[in-house]
């Protein structure tokens, strides 16, 4: 029979856990609502830029760039700290799942499913062999993490309307 110290310390722990995995999962799904408003914002601001541009007014079209950079720029650091966040709720499960026998976020460290996760086509495209074992070297780990798309996506949009503002400040579209 569970005293009542051995009772609080199982409760301590099931309310730790909850509190850590909500911690991430709200912050995990703010992190691809945020992208999904990125794209939103950023696809009306394409369309204005396109209005603008064909109704003879370059310069606002020129502006609309800017904030579409600026957009974009703004968005980059919100999926920093919004990874940040993440993180923090990811430290928390760590520390826990020890406490309570799992390896789900340890296997999610060491990408223990990653070979498998990728399909046979992928495996063969990158030369991926039964001995294989992802590093934080390779390519195709990198690849495979929010961080490198989002980020990616940001700083490539970023630089279109950068450039679009330029060539359109300098009459060149």
């Amino acid at each position: 029979m569970e005293t009542e110290k051995e009772n609080w310390q199982h409760t301590k722990v099931e309310i730790q856990y909850r509190y850590a995995w909500d911690w991430f999962s709200y912050h995990a799904a703010q992190r691809l609502m945020g992208f999904r408003f990125f794209l939103i914002i950023i696809g009306g601001v394409f369309v204005g830029y396109l209005r603008l541009l064909t109704s003879k007014s370059p310069i606002f079209a020129g502006y609309i760039c800017v904030f579409g950079a600026f957009i974009s720029l703004g968005f980059f650091f919100l999926e920093i700290r919004n990874e940040e966040l993440v993180n923090c709720g990811r430290h928390s499960l760590d520390k826990l799942e020890g406490q309570i026998d799992m390896q789900i976020r340890n296997n999610d460290k060491e990408r223990e499913c990653l070979k498998e996760s990728l399909g046979p086509f992928i495996r063969w495209l990158f030369c991926i062999t039964e001995d294989w074992r992802p590093t934080k070297k390779t390519c195709i780990e990198k690849l495979t993490r929010h961080r490198c798309w989002l980020r990616s996506i940001y700083t490539i949009v970023l630089i279109i309307f950068f450039a679009l503002a330029i060539l359109t400040f300098l009459g060149k579209i």
